[in-house]
């Protein structure tokens, strides 16, 4: 029981993880394009 909630747990919190890592790389390429746009 406690094995099984532990390993649950473990896969909401890589989820979570690689969720939050894709965010911030399309936070970042959206900042570059902006960049790249808005260059003179």
């Amino acid at each position: 029981m406690g094995t099984l909630a532990n390993l649950d747990f473990t896969i909401k919190f890589w989820k979570t993880i690689l969720i939050l890592k894709m965010e911030c790389r399309n936070y970042y390429f959206f900042l570059l394009y902006f960049d790249l746009k808005h260059d003179p």
